[in-house]
């Protein structure tokens, strides 16, 4: 028997857009099989059990197979599939469907796999308690070091200009260390540092290189406290370039703190839509927090109070927030000052 390989891409009931993926199978097995193996390399996106996913064959009666581009979007994002498609029946023989050496030419959806309705992750866990739902998040997500920001060729290079970038961190550095020594939480006291330039001039690179510029600037402050909590310091490198270029759209525009959070969690930035669907899943009806990410993270790292906790948030692609009637914008740089 020949192999298929075919390309196949998820729709569920969230509106949410995600990448297309291949799989293999023989032209000779069943459609219920196809559903099988689509479950396992959808990479924990598809939750439910096999039978329950419902297959469609992406071409219309014409023949013309589904452009992986916009028109994917589109339909992820409305969650209903074109009548035009044929449904796929698991007794169905793939080789009355597709012809044989189909592959990936064209860059097209051959499946469609149609995650059913109602049948969305979280009603999975609504039975479990808070502290059960806290544990499995905790058991799924593991938090370490992000990744850095600056995929470019100077991602390695030696960082020019420590030292003075450093002096011009130092005081407000300072002032806000002395604040919180004081007992101060104002959201007034914590420091926004704006990178503003071009693309390809440094700011993402700056980014990844925070830590280590707020540790010189305590250095150059001669103060050795501050200097430890900046060496021992969380760092969260998140971006907005995920999803908002594509759909100018947040998780929830009102909520600045859930967009936030679920950024804090993402470990790989290129596959944002399948951590989306995998923390929803993990979730269940646990609110996620600023708050309660910092606590999973004390807990992880051994640490007694979160209050212990220092902190440096690293924030690329404003640009890509719209500063819409929602004052979208203006919610999440207050939420960065207010965390």
């Amino acid at each position: 028997m020949e192999e298929l390989t075919l390309n196949c891409a998820i729709i569920d009931d969230s509106g949410r857009t995600m990448d297309a993926f291949d799989v293999k199978i023989r032209n000779g097995e069943k459609v219920s099989a196809l559903k099988e193996v689509v479950k396992t390399r959808s990479d924990g996106a598809i939750t439910v059990p096999s039978t329950q996913l419902q297959l469609f064959l992406a071409k219309t009666k014409d023949g013309v197979w589904l452009p992986d581009d916009v028109a994917l979007d589109a339909i992820q994002q409305s969650g209903n599939v074109p009548p035009s498609y044929t449904k796929m029946r698991g007794s169905w023989k793939l080789s009355k469907l597709f012809k044989s050496g189909l592959s990936l030419e064209g860059e097209v959806i051959h499946v469609l796999a149609v995650i059913p309705k109602g049948a969305s992750p979280s009603q999975r866990t609504l039975g479990l308690s808070m502290e059960a739902l806290e544990q499995n998040l905790l058991d799924t997500f593991e938090w370490r070091e992000p990744k850095r920001l600056c995929g470019s060729a100077g991602s390695d290079w030696p960082y020019q200009g420590i030292a003075d970038v450093a002096s011009v961190l130092m005081h407000p550095l300072v002032e806000h260390y002395e604040a919180w020594q004081c007992g101060s939480r104002d959201e007034q006291t914590h420091p926004i540092f704006l990178a503003l330039s071009g693309p390809g001039t440094g700011k993402s690179r700056t980014l990844d290189e925070m830590q280590t510029l707020l540790k010189e600037a305590a250095k150059q402050a001669n103060n050795q406290d501050l200097d430890q909590k900046m060496e021992s310091a969380c760092v969260f490198r998140m971006s907005f370039e995920y999803d908002t270029p594509v759909t100018k759209q947040l998780l929830d525009v009102e909520s600045a703190d859930l967009n936030i959070s679920y950024r804090m969690l993402a470990k790989e930035r290129k596959d944002w839509p399948t951590h989306v669907v995998a923390l929803k899943n993990s979730l269940g009806k646990l609110p996620l927090t600023i708050g309660k990410v910092l606590e999973f993270v004390a807990k992880q790292k051994k640490m007694q109070d979160v209050e212990d906790m220092t902190v440096i948030f690293c924030v690329d692609g404003l640009q890509h927030v719209e500063n819409d009637d929602f004052c979208t914008l203006s919610r999440i740089m207050k939420q960065y000052a207010a965390s």
